[in-house]
């Protein structure tokens, strides 16, 4: 990711020569300060024509969504501002082909498959009752499309890194050189007691 200016997708990695991987991150996405979304990617450095996929955290649980955890421990928090708009959601994995699509304002028909638990978690964090609720009530985690590129510099905020990774020398400065590199922020994750 060091030399590499956009995120791709697995698919470009397994078809492109040169390539390049951040050991196993998620990235995460900001929407309105309500939802997190993971994203299950790595980075290679040609063709950024592809979606990039990934998962909403809907009760921001600063972990990451814990049924996404085999995907990575670490995440990228992207700008809303900069990739809302061309993000589209899904009610679950769409591998399965039975998931309903939405946008950011067209999302009423998403939220009736959520799980009574999941509505509860997300009008706790909605009306900030709760600042974030434990991902370990998302029962069928909810997919997120990015549409074109998701460029480093211009589209992520921060990159949170779990606590695992505090004593790896290497990670931390590959970490704080990516920091500087993209302009962004870098917190320690928090406590998960998972």
């Amino acid at each position: 990711m060091l030399s590499c200016a956009y995120l791709r997708c697995l698919f470009i990695q397994r078809t492109c020569r040169s390539f390049c991987i951040f050991q196993r991150l998620c990235f995460v996405f900001v929407s309105d300060r309500l939802f997190l979304v993971v994203v299950f990617l790595v980075a290679v450095s040609v063709c950024v024509c592809r979606r990039q996929y990934g998962v909403l955290n809907i009760c921001q649980d600063p972990n990451g969504v814990l049924a996404c955890r085999p995907y990575g421990d670490s995440y990228l928090l992207l700008k809303s501002e900069t990739v809302r708009l061309r993000t589209s959601f899904a009610s679950r994995d769409t591998g399965g082909g039975t998931a309903k699509l939405a946008s950011c304002e067209w999302y009423a028909h998403v939220l009736l498959e959520y799980s009574d638990p999941e509505l509860q978690d997300v009008i706790s964090v909605g009306t900030k009752s709760k600042r974030a609720v434990s991902s370990s009530r998302i029962s069928n985690y909810k997919e997120v499309q990015y549409h074109g590129p998701v460029e480093f510099a211009r589209d992520v905020e921060a990159i949170v890194v779990h606590k695992r990774h505090a004593t790896d020398k290497a990670m931390m400065s590959m970490v704080e050189q990516f920091c500087k590199q993209n302009h962004c922020n870098m917190f320690m994750m928090e406590d998960d007691g998972r």
